[in-house]
């Protein structure tokens, strides 16, 4: 499956779509990412439905932030949310 930028998503489905997902709070993927080009970040996504499609947006953090914080609010998503890659059904 080919992983989308934000704005191909957008074309794709539309910005209200791509917003929904983007407020959802994320979880981890439980992907592995040692020993491949993701290695020394965590894998997070979020999903939602609408009537027609399902949209999973996918945001990596940085590993060692991630062991940092007792709760995953400390983290400073808006950097990785901008930089994250969606997937659409």
């Amino acid at each position: 499956m080919s992983r989308l930028t934000r704005a191909q998503a957008v074309g794709l489905v539309g910005e209200d779509v791509v917003a929904k997902v983007e407020a959802v709070d994320v979880d981890f993927t439980g992907r592995a990412t040692d020993g491949s080009s993701d290695a020394g970040y965590t894998e997070f996504s979020a999903s939602c439905k609408t009537d027609d499609l399902e949209i999973t947006m996918y945001v990596m953090v940085d590993s060692d932030a991630v062991a940092a914080c007792d709760d995953l609010s400390q983290i400073d998503w808006d950097a990785p949310i901008a930089n994250a890659r969606f997937a659409v059904l």
